[in-house]
């Protein structure tokens, strides 16, 4: 989150605050990441990341996680990842 909440903003700007919020029940964990920064999607003709190379940050939240909600809104980012727990 502080990479790319940070990434090309103007050096005066305002600090980017990051908030991790991790909740539990007996059945489910869910951790949430929410940031004040700007969402900037991945290009849409952007081919899938190579072995070695960066880039794959939310295939690995969905590979690990059974939802994943991605929640961009002009005030910063919001992510939210839950995995339902086996008894």
């Amino acid at each position: 989150a502080y990479e790319h909440a940070t990434a090309g903003q103007p050096a005066d700007a305002a600090p980017v605050q990051i908030t991790l919020t991790a909740r539990t029940t007996r059945t489910m964990v869910q951790l949430t990441v929410a940031d004040t920064g700007s969402w900037r999607p991945p290009p849409a003709d952007r081919e899938p990341p190579s072995p070695g190379t960066r880039g794959h940050g939310i295939i690995f939240m969905h590979a690990l996680m059974d939802d994943v909600t991605i929640a961009p809104s002009p005030h910063g980012t919001t992510v939210t990842m839950t995995k339902e727990l086996k008894p």
